[in-house]
């Protein structure tokens, strides 16, 4: 029946979608349909003597050229009743406003005499114990054509905007409820807690608006101040907050049930009043569950309901959607648990499952099939029929029917809400004004040639601005950001927040109030990307701060606006594709190393079927990743089960954590607004999120703020510090050029480590073939990096053009393009040529981007249309021919999917121009600044940070010397034109090292055991029972085993023992016995003793890098005369016989795509790294001849886009 109805949707989605029905002219299949002459009768009477909801009934109209009979047989109803118009003698005819005979009164009730309504529904949203989404529920009550969606998850109502939208587009009704915690006790005495952990559960529906809200206050109010294990509400909140909410004795574990369970029926009564009296509603719930303890207890709600007169609800209490989904529910639950199937059956006491089983959601036949039949599970276990003589048939019809009674009754509660903005000022809009006008004189504008079209577009942005109401939103963000660099600013070097970010930078107002740093009209940028007439969300203003800032931003927020005020927002944790295979593994008792070793593999995939578009490996079903790797498919295959549950659970909700930059700022105390919680950090957040395509706090008309932080500004303010330190030289960020031509053309002709966007080895080549030398050209190569436009070759198109080759297009074009050399590479130029070619205005030229970027097929045939009758006065004149406009829309058509935001573009690159300049002026405070930003173990591209930047002040001629004890900072610092490594970036080191520098400033070290005996300083306990006691301490022994193999005590052992010969066993053994400490120290080799130094450091600093020496070591070996030149080989122009030298780091057996075995070698000389393949006849030579650590001269013979070759007939010369 489920799969014939899922039938029935296709066929009618079909059939819309073959005959171009609109969206709001499809209607959902339900039992009952409504035949009218057009959408505009009242049906409102006709509903009302029926007794049906709109919600339970199809209405439809003649749809242009589809014929009825082929959609009514696509929704395959129950029941037809035509109203106001005949279309047929087969069928009923009514009248909108009459009187209707009993017959059909009766057939219509007929039809919904069965209807069930799930008041009792748990989903992913009840975190320890429930599976499956509520679109996936929506699926599942459209394919049973059933008009209403309850969920009531366990402490949260987190899902419920997720609910609501999923209803609305479906046509369903939802019904907003939670299943609370109760607790007598909520005091903090932990004796008198204990008592009552295992609080009642409490089942609460929204009757009204008004009762919705108060669900939301009684749910903060639990999370906030009765948090104890679970989220608990009590006597005070019920009474408070109980108006406009339907209850019910719930399930088990509610306070009646318990009661009657234990024969304490007075308890039971007591608490019946009391609910009676707060709620405006309250029913005995009746479950039908196949559980001994579940039937005794419906008995005894049956015989309590009759003693006090209430009336009776069915429920099913469902936590997972569907009967074969029970397993994998019991798994789901260990999971979150950290447990284990083996755990489940060996410690059955340490682990929470249900004693219940078949929890799955049911219709009305399911419910009905069990109440007079029973189940019999696969197990054969059998459960006999729930009716008897006290729960009889026609207490069942009666406590379903009220379920659909209630679900009518409730009202349609409306969730969204227009946007409501924080006011600074009473009179905003003059405010506005003036902030632009003053921005207008601190930027010269009147000075400006054509400050006519600068006034002209303020005006224009001003105008709609206000029109739309935005004012008080620009404000907020332009008082956010002056606080901040009032605050801050004399720390970053104006470095406060970054040059702009996204579609905002497109406008002129956001430049005058300092909100961004790009004057739009110098670079072409459109105010409609950000803002147009038809926009009904919120302006979108990103801002990227100082990590300093960043920190501390929430705190300026807050001084502003009022902590009640001030919100971070919540974010959803799911199941991902790697994270959750190897939890089902887990949870299974497999080989969880194998499990890894197969996901380790897994990465960003391209959607074959999405025409190139890239999708995420999280986004694409288990077939088409297995199609990319053999290894998954195979582990698959030999573990089904783990391909069955994982699917089962990937993207289901795991959790709640905070955003990392969102904030949400209300008019009103958010208490009453939107449910909130605590992280397990404690922090406050948001039950509802915002981010990407989850719009749930904007739902509601609270308005995001997006606060993030940006490790480039910390280095470019860090880098302006080191030059005032070791210079004398103060810079700051309006000192700073963004379109510096020298330091552009230099800097593309060495490399881009370190810069912002631009450190991706795989960017060189694009900026080889362009040949970038401005800020237009750099903006370029940021949009143009991305996969799309590389696929589709607009890159190198750029480049070739921009280096003179010739194109035909049409002189509008080249105008409009000129600043891309004919190449469309950002959604404005489509916006633009748009506009000036076919007379699209700024909302249609804003919405044809849109679309581009959607790729819908029947919106982008509308549009191209609109395109090319637009511009027949252009045809008509004789500027453009008709083909060249068709010509013109395919260009748009096929590369505005891929154009890149142009405001973005500059704003970001403007960052990325200014480091050009900063480390081309002054390299090694560059390069310093870059070290003191990253962690020991960051990776970059696969590279190693720290490695990669000191490699990298060596490859400048900048030395990097290892720490010492006493002249080493808490962070990288320069000496005497060298960079000193910094402690606190030592593995393990980490705080410490504040402490460790705080006493050798005060008198430097003077041996070992002076170290140990002045190096004792307070710290203050994070956990336990002495948390937040301060106690005295020394470093523990692994910051004494780092600082020992870093090399840091080196210089010290020396001047202590006067021994030049360093021995960092010898150290480390002086240590352990100071610290009275029996421990056997073992020897180490040389290579060892690096090999920890690496470890410690991320690179070794106690030797110089092999390049140094290896000229000599050439010479000597007659590999080259000393008379040739060295050279880089991506600059070589005869590519072949080319030795390259160095030390082997690695040598990986691989087997390539055709399954024939190769090498793939690492070559070194410890600042750079080359990898070579090695196939065929070389490869058994190589495997003869190579060893890793050796010093080999290699022949390799081809390098072409950055991969080469080892040569058949070569032999590789060890050198040592």
């Amino acid at each position: 029946m489920q799969e014939k109805s899922r039938q029935s949707n296709l066929i009618l989605e079909e059939l819309y979608q073959k005959h171009n029905i609109p969206e709001e002219d499809r209607v959902l299949p339900k039992n009952i349909v409504f035949l009218v002459k057009d959408r505009e009768v009242d049906l409102s009477h006709v509903l009302r003597r029926f007794g049906l909801s709109k919600y339970e009934v199809c209405v439809t109209w003649v749809k242009h050229d589809l014929s009825m009979a082929q959609e009514l047989r696509a929704i395959e109803p129950k029941l037809i009743i035509q109203i106001d118009h005949r279309f047929t003698d087969k069928l009923p005819l009514i009248s909108s406003d009459g009187d209707y005979d009993q017959d059909l009164i009766d057939r219509v009730h007929s039809v919904i005499a069965d209807s069930f309504v799930g008041l009792h529904h748990h989903d992913e949203f009840s975190l320890k114990d429930g599976l499956g989404t509520v679109e996936q529920l929506i699926g599942l009550l459209k394919a049973q054509k059933r008009s209403f969606c309850c969920v009531t998850n366990h402490g949260s109502v987190g899902g419920w905007i997720r609910q609501y939208n999923a209803c609305k587009k479906a046509g369903i009704k939802p019904l907003f409820g939670c299943e609370a915690y109760y607790s007598p006790y909520r005091g903090d005495d932990p004796e008198e807690k204990k008592k009552y952990r295992s609080a009642n559960h409490l089942l609460l529906l929204a009757k009204t608006a008004i009762g919705a809200n108060n669900i939301i206050k009684i749910h903060n109010d639990a999370q906030l101040n009765g948090f104890y294990y679970t989220p608990r509400v009590d006597r005070d909140a019920i009474e408070k907050w109980g108006s406009g909410i339907i209850s019910s004795t719930t399930c088990m574990a509610g306070y009646i049930p318990r009661a009657l369970m234990n024969n304490e029926w007075d308890k039971a009564r007591e608490w019946w009043n009391f609910c009676k009296q707060s709620f405006d509603e309250y029913y005995v719930e009746l479950q039908v569950i196949e559980f001994e303890t579940q039937r005794d207890l419906n008995r005894r709600l049956i015989k309590f309901a009759r003693e006090v007169g209430g009336e009776l609800i069915l429920t099913a209490d469902s936590h997972y959607l569907f009967p074969e989904h029970t397993e994998a529910h019991d798994l789901m639950m260990y999971m979150r648990q950290g447990k284990t199937i083996v755990d489940a059956t060996e410690s059955e006491d340490t682990v929470w499952d249900f004693d219940v089983r078949n929890l799955h959601y049911r219709n009305a036949g399911e419910m009905r099939e069990v109440f007079d039949n029973g189940f019999t599970d696969k197990r054969g276990d059998e459960f006999p029929p729930l009716k008897d003589d006290l729960f009889t048939e026609e207490i069942f019809n009666k406590a379903m029917a009220k379920t659909r009674e209630i679900a009518i009754s409730v009202d349609t509660i409306d969730l969204s809400h227009p946007p409501t903005l924080p006011k600074l000022y009473d009179d905003g809009d003059t405010i506005f004004k003036r902030k632009i006008n003053e921005g207008v004189h601190r930027l010269g504008i009147g000075e400006y040639d054509n400050k006519d079209e600068y006034i002209d577009r303020l005006h224009h942005e001003y105008k709609l601005i206000t029109k739309l109401g935005w004012t008080d939103y620009f404000l907020v963000v332009e008082r956010i950001i002056s606080e901040a660099k009032k605050r801050y600013g004399h720390i970053t070097g104006d470095y406060t927040v970054g040059h702009g970010r996204g579609s905002a930078a497109g406008s002129l107002v956001s430049w005058c109030l300092g909100i961004t740093d790009c004057d739009p009209i110098k670079y072409g940028l459109l105010f409609e990307r950000f803002i147009s007439e038809d926009r009904g969300d919120c302006p979108d203003i990103d801002l990227d701060f100082h990590s300093v800032v960043k920190d501390n931003i929430k705190d300026i927020i807050v001084d502003l606006f009022g902590e009640e005020k001030v919100c971070s927002i919540g974010t959803y944790s799911k199941y991902k594709t790697k994270a959750v295979i190897l939890d089902v593994a887990r949870v299974l008792a497999l080989d969880v190393k194998e499990a890894n070793r197969v996901t380790k593999q897994l990465e960003s995939l391209t959607s074959f079927e999405a025409g190139g578009v890239e999708d995420i490996v999280d986004n694409l079903p288990f077939s088409e990743i297995c199609k990319h790797y053999g290894d998954l498919k195979k582990y698959f295959e030999e573990n089904p089960e783990v391909e069955e549950y994982a699917d089962i659970f990937r993207n289901q909700i795991r959790n709640m954590s905070m955003h990392a930059g969102g904030v949400i700022i209300s008019d009103n105390p958010l208490t009453d607004k939107i449910p909130i919680l605590r992280d397990k950090s404690g922090n406050i957040i948001s039950a509802w999120a915002e981010s990407g395509s989850t719009a749930e706090l904007s739902t509601v008309g609270l308005v995001k703020f997006d606060l993030l932080g940006l490790r480039n500004l910390d280095v470019m303010a860090d880098c302006i510090k080191l030059v005032e330190e070791t210079r004398g030289i103060k810079l700051n960020k309006s000192k700073i050029p963004v379109d510096s031509r020298d330091a552009i053309e230099k800097e593309s002709k060495h490399d881009f480590v370190g810069i912002f966007q631009l450190e991706n080895p795989s960017t060189k080549p694009i900026v080889d073939q362009i040949g970038v030398t401005s800020l237009n050209d750099i903006a370029a190569v940021t949009s143009l990096i991305r996969p799309g436009p590389r696929d589709m070759g607009m890159d190198m198109e750029y480049g070739r053009r921009k280096n003179g080759e010739s194109y035909n297009a049409p002189e509008i074009l080249r105008e409009l393009l000129a600043d891309t050399h004919g190449v469309l590479v950002y959604q404005e130029q489509a916006m633009k040529i748009a506009r000036e070619l076919s007379g699209f205005s700024g909302i249609e030229a804003n919405q044809l981007r849109k679309a581009c970027g959607k790729k819908n097929p029947e919106l982008m045939a509308k549009m191209g249309k609109r395109f090319i009758d637009g511009a027949k006065p252009k045809i008509d004149s004789g500027e453009i021919t008709k083909n060249e406009v068709e010509d013109t829309w395919e260009l748009i058509s096929k590369f505005a999917g891929y154009a890149f935001n142009a405001s973005h573009a500059y704003c970001y690159s403007m960052l990325s121009t200014a480091e050009m300049w900063m480390k081309n002026r002054y390299p090694i405070e560059f390069i310093t600044s870059l070290l003191n930003n990253n962690k020991i173990g960051t990776k970059i591209y696969g590279q190693d940070a720290m490695k990669m930047y000191i490699n990298y002040a060596r490859k400048r001629h900048i030395k990097a010397i290892k720490p010492d004890i006493n002249k080493s900072k808490v962070r990288f610092t320069i000496n005497d034109g060298a960079i000193i490594y910094s402690l606190k970036h030592i593995k393990n080191v980490g705080t410490s090292a504040e402490n460790i520098v705080r006493v050798a400033e005060d008198k430097p070290f003077e041996s070992m055991e002076d170290f140990y005996e002045r190096c004792v300083y307070e710290v203050v306990t994070q956990s336990g029972v002495n948390k937040g006691k301060k106690r005295k301490t020394r470093p523990n022994k692994k910051v004494i085993d780092s600082l020992v193999f870093s090399g840091a005590f080196d210089e010290l052992w020396k001047m202590e023992t006067g021994i030049e010969q360093i021995d960092r066993v010898s150290i480390l053994r002086s240590f352990y016995d100071l610290r009275g400490k029996r421990e056997v120290v073992k020897e180490y080799t040389t290579k060892q003793i690096e090999e920890r130094e690496v470890e410690s450091l991320g690179i070794c600093l106690s030797k110089d890098p092999i390049r140094l020496k290896l000229l000599e070591t050439v010479e000597e070996n007659n590999i080259v005369r000393s008379n040739e030149k060295w050279s880089i080989i991506s600059k070589r122009s005869d590519r072949k016989r080319v030795f390259v030298v160095g030390r082997i780091s690695s040598i990986m057996a691989f087997t390539s795509r055709k399954g024939n075995p190769m090498f793939i070698v690492e070559l070194t000389d410890d600042i750079d790294v080359i990898k070579f393949f090695v196939f065929n006849a070389a490869r058994l030579k190589f495997k003869n001849e190579a060893k890793t650590d050796q010093v080999v001269a290699v022949p390799l013979d081809r390098f072409d886009e950055g991969m080469s070759f080892f040569d058949d007939n070569k032999s590789c010369i060890v050198l040592k």
